[in-house]
């Protein structure tokens, strides 16, 4: 009788893992998307752009070829940018042949 027993309690535990599991992943998720994007802001400080990077209401943030600074990047996250400056970032063709 324990037998059985213990089998609907591991059954019941099961059931409630998936309830659970997702809410894990997407915290963890995030706190690696997070942690990735923190990496990419770091990479991209003091390197030039490729294109141009407007605000909301198509002020330049940045000009082709200008240093992305802390003040550029504050500017492009405020104005929902900062993935397409991100993406702009110039990538020297003998860097990404070491990685």
């Amino acid at each position: 009788m324990d037998n059985k027993k213990n089998s609907i309690i591991h059954l019941q535990t099961a059931k409630e893992i998936p309830q659970n599991f997702p809410e894990k992943v997407t915290i963890n998720y995030d706190n690696e998307t997070q942690f990735w994007k923190q990496e990419e802001v770091r990479n991209a400080l003091g390197r030039p752009v490729t294109r141009i990077i407007f605000d909301r209401e198509n002020n330049i943030i940045l000009n082709v070829g200008d240093l992305i600074t802390h003040h550029s990047i504050k500017e492009a996250r405020q104005a929902g940018t900062l993935d397409i400056l991100l993406a702009s970032v110039y990538q020297n063709k003998s860097e990404n042949s070491h990685a």
